[in-house]
């Protein structure tokens, strides 16, 4: 079991490695790689258009929590007016009372006084929640400041990365073009262009040199064979001279007294020595 998936990883990873050697043969492409980059421009400028709405977005809540600080602190002010106007007239109700002859506790359960101190306390607890408000929403301003600046500044970026990518994008494909003709040049002058010149004459040059291999072989051969013919031819003429000479001096007598033989034709010693050729 564990070979049969070894052998389904290998096959994939063969598929996968092949496709990804073909995807960077094609990225290779001059068109095929103005287009990636393209799609990368594109992709960046998708991001910069959701950061510029996302920026908006906080600049709109930004705005609307000024405006609600300019109205809380409006109502503040109004309130800390009522609030001041309620403590005086509760104060001069008490003081006319008491100018009057009534004791602290007829002032107290007077429902005039009574009435102007819970006022004043309803005022100044309201007051206090616009205070509040007015607290909290000075402080999701500033952080919304913060976060508006650091989102700007992130914006500016990507901005400058399109633009130099769209610079990029240029120069890669110049690159790409000026270095397939470079290849395209240096094939040419270094003998390797693809209309198989460079085979053909190897073939060609082998071909020749085995022929004159050959020839220098024949030739080798052919003299050999001259050689030992007339080293033949030469060791029978020096025989019959030494026979004859031996003759001479057993026979000589009798070779002197007997008839001169006639001697043969040349022709025919010719001829024989040929016939004695093997």
């Amino acid at each position: 079991m564990g070979s049969i998936g070894a052998w389904i990883s290998a096959f994939f990873a063969k598929i996968f490695g092949t496709v990804d050697r073909s995807t960077d043969k094609l990225r290779q492409d001059p068109d095929v790689m103005k287009h990636e980059y393209g799609s990368v421009i594109q992709e960046k400028s998708g991001s910069a258009r959701r950061l510029k709405e996302a920026i908006a977005t906080l600049i709109r809540t930004q705005e609307g929590y000024k405006t609600e600080l300019e109205r809380v602190e409006d109502e503040a002010e109004e309130l800390a007016t009522d609030v001041a106007g309620a403590e005086a007239a509760a104060i001069a109700r008490a003081n006319k009372l008491v100018a009057a002859g009534k004791s602290q506790a007829d002032v107290e359960a007077d429902p005039e006084y009574l009435g102007l101190i819970e006022s004043h306390t309803d005022w100044s607890s309201s007051l206090g929640d616009k205070r509040a408000r007015i607290t909290d929403l000075e402080t999701l301003i500033a952080q919304l400041g913060e976060q508006i600046d650091e989102q700007t500044l992130n914006l500016k970026g990507v901005m400058r990365q399109i633009e130099d990518l769209k610079v990029e994008q240029a120069q890669a494909v110049a690159e790409v073009i000026s270095n397939k003709e470079l290849a395209q040049i240096n094939d040419m002058l270094s003998g390797l262009a693809t209309d198989g010149t460079g085979e053909r004459l190897r073939s060609l040059r082998e071909a020749r040199g085995q022929v004159k291999a050959e020839a220098r072989l024949s030739a080798a051969l052919a003299g050999t064979d001259t050689t030992a013919q007339r080293a033949k031819v030469r060791s029978a003429g020096r025989s019959a001279a030494a026979k004859a000479a031996f003759a001479d001096k057993v026979f000589g007598a009798a070779a002197k007294d007997a008839p001169a033989a006639t001697p043969a034709p040349a022709a025919d010693t010719a001829q024989k020595r040929i016939d004695q050729l093997p």
